[in-house]
């Protein structure tokens, strides 16, 4: 009788001990899970982050570089072209300015346009004018075509979903808007927007 007994406790015991091991283990898991996508989250975030702020930095640079009077924005797709002082970024030395006489000299075309979904990326694209140029007369912006086919381009920023940029308060301002977008599952995304108001110097 008594040995029955011990065995009823012992199996008793074992039952709760697993009660207790698997309530133990689901925590840990839901744990595990929760971790991994608060992670996915933050990848997200810092990959939305990095090329929101990359592409705004180019755009700007170049922006910022150039002449008012030189810079066009359009549409469907979204783009902004204007003339560089600087030569063909392939080229060594590609940042330096040259000046005939007190004018300075214009180089090349910048092209920044949009590709929408599926590729959604900020392309960067140039064109070298046929002879430096100083202004004015401002010679002809070459068409988006031109740019789309052009050799020298590259991508300026990835899961890029919007991009404009439109006249800023005063005349020689320009506010540049960027919007990443980073799937985290086939039903949720992060996004992020991005503005800058840039200041053309020459």
């Amino acid at each position: 009788m008594s040995n029955s007994r011990r065995l009823g406790f012992s199996i008793l015991e074992l039952a709760v001990a697993m009660g207790l091991l698997l309530f133990l283990l689901g925590s840990l898991y839901l744990l595990l899970v929760a971790g991994f996508r608060y992670l996915q989250q933050a990848q997200a975030l810092q990959t939305a982050h990095q090329n929101s702020l990359m592409g705004l930095r180019k755009v700007s640079q170049e922006l910022a570089a150039s002449n008012s009077a030189t810079i066009t924005i359009g549409t469907a797709p979204d783009f902004v072209a204007m003339l560089s002082p600087q030569s063909l970024i392939t080229q060594a030395d590609y940042t330096r300015y040259t000046y005939s006489g007190t004018n300075l000299e214009w180089k090349k075309w910048v092209c920044f346009y949009h590709q929408p979904a599926p590729a959604e990326v900020l392309m960067r694209a140039e064109l070298e004018l046929p002879a430096p140029a100083v202004l004015p007369p401002t010679p002809a912006p070459p068409a988006l075509g031109d740019f789309q086919t052009a050799p020298a381009q590259a991508p300026a920023a990835l899961h890029v979903t919007a991009f404009s940029v439109v006249p800023g308060s005063t005349p020689e301002t320009f506010r540049v808007s960027l919007t990443v977008t980073k799937p985290l599952n086939s039903e949720k995304v992060t996004s992020l927007s991005a503005q800058s108001e840039v200041k053309v110097q020459n």
